[in-house]
């Protein structure tokens, strides 16, 4: 039986461009980019000619594209360092219960620094209410952090109507935007009114250990490291160039399919759930379908424990996950779930689909969970 890889919301293969564009890198253009001779000069243009690259695929100047070594160090350095660089405006910050613990981590550690935090509920579906948002801006809120496509569910937020109910209500505001999971997936909007956004290679196909932070020119931010001039002073340390090319790479790849996979993994992801559905399993949709990615989508199981199903399908060569791969071991229940109010939430499990994803992939599994969900209920209702 052929291996199932569904996990790709923790981490996609690597794309088999961009892993020959980052070994060539390593072989060849291994000089410290800030180093005086040639050699380091020619790596410093190759830099600066991927995060232009980067800049006009998100829209935005070549300046305003930050290198990182991932989402969760992007997302830290967005609201720790607009908070903190941000203070004798106010100290009131703006997020919802649903964001990536990188995120919510980071907010928390903010409330310990004497910072007043809200955290904005969702609906069943796992949307916010664009109302409520904009009602809880104040004159003294400094940052409001969005999520445009949940890690968890896969639902989308309207992402450009989040940031203009913030800038209508207060145009200081800083408002910030987790785009990992949807950035090379679905269409974005052009960050106009956006100041701060997260980007992830590793969840489109780059190495892990790379990541951007855009920051519209003008933002204030304190870095989180130091020691070097490196990127403006922003992000101290040596540009990581082979990972860099190869996100340039899988960024570009993934912009010119960008309607091509989409349709293609709606396809799959109806495909799954018709044939989980004609086995007759037992199972709730937490994902509407309507207002979310394809690429990512969760399922609740009445009777079932999610990591036992998980552990189940593992020993038969099906990779799912119970949620986010941050929180993992941490937690029997996902806050995203129990955000959501979802029905069995210790019986819900992510699936998400990526590039390499096929039909034969989606029936396999959609086959094999239902056959362990039936197995599995046997011993539980004995």
């Amino acid at each position: 039986m052929r291996e199932v890889y569904l996990d790709n919301a923790a981490t996609m293969p690597v794309l088999a461009e961009a892993l020959a564009e980052a070994d060539q890198a390593y072989r060849q253009d291994y000089a410290n980019p800030s180093s005086l001779h040639n050699k380091g000069y020619a790596v410093e243009k190759k830099i600066t000619g991927s995060r232009e690259r980067l800049a006009a695929i998100l829209g935005v100047s070549a300046s305003e594209i930050f290198f990182t070594s991932g989402g969760t160090e992007s997302n830290n350095l967005a609201v720790l360092g607009a908070a903190r660089a941000n203070r004798r405006s106010g100290g009131h910050i703006l997020t919802t219960a649903i964001e990536h613990p990188s995120v919510l981590e980071a907010v928390r550690q903010l409330e310990k620094e004497g910072f007043a935090v809200e955290f904005l509920p969702v609906s069943r579906e796992g949307r916010i209410d664009l109302a409520e948002l904009a009602a809880k801006v104040r004159p003294e809120t400094i940052l409001v952090s969005v999520m445009a496509v949940n890690n968890e569910t896969g639902v989308c937020q309207d992402i450009a109507a989040a940031a203009a109910a913030v800038k209508d209500r207060n145009p200081k505001t800083l408002f910030h935007s987790d785009w990992v999971q949807a950035f090379g997936k679905i269409k974005l909007p052009q960050p106009e009114q956006m100041d701060l956004i997260s980007l992830g290679g590793h969840k489109i196909g780059a190495p892990k250990g790379i990541g951007v932070l855009y920051v519209k020119k003008g933002t204030k931010l304190e870095p989180l490291f130091f020691g070097g001039r490196h990127q403006a002073g922003l992000r101290p340390g040596t540009e990581n160039y082979p990972a860099v090319r190869a996100f340039e790479v899988a960024a570009t790849l993934a912009a010119e399919r960008l309607d091509e996979n989409y349709r293609r993994t709606a396809a799959l992801r109806q495909s799954f759930l018709q044939a989980l559905t004609a086995a007759e399993t037992d199972f709730v949709l937490n994902t509407p379908l309507a207002q979310s990615s394809p690429y990512i989508f969760n399922l609740g199981f009445p009777d079932i424990r999610a990591e036992v199903l998980l552990h189940a399908l593992e020993e038969e060569g099906v990779y799912v996950s119970t949620g986010s791969a941050c929180q993992s071991r941490k937690n029997r229940v996902s806050h995203v779930i129990a955000a959501l109010g979802a029905p069995y939430p210790e019986g819900s499990i992510r699936i998400s689909l990526g590039y390499q994803t096929e039909e034969a992939d989606v029936l396999q599994a959609a086959g094999l969970i239902s056959q362990k969900v039936r197995q599995l209920r046997r011993f539980v209702r004995k």
